[in-house]
């Protein structure tokens, strides 16, 4: 149950620092041996994913030339 409800939270997020809280959640699970290694590992490898599409999706502003 746990491995999926934080499955789901993974893919609707939309922050960096939301998925910063679910990667600590999901690793106090796993010493608290909620989850299995097999499952924190594929876990934490959903949110490597989540994290570089919105870091891509990040634009960097500039400031205009002359200012």
């Amino acid at each position: 149950m746990f491995h999926a409800t934080i499955r789901s939270a993974i893919e609707g997020e939309r922050t960096l620092a939301q998925l910063d809280h679910l990667s600590r959640t999901i690793w106090q699970a796993h010493a608290a041996e909620a989850v299995t290694d097999d499952e924190a590992k594929g876990l934490a490898e959903a949110l490597h994913t989540s994290r570089n599409a919105i870091r891509e999706a990040v634009t960097a502003v500039r400031i205009p030339p002359g200012r």
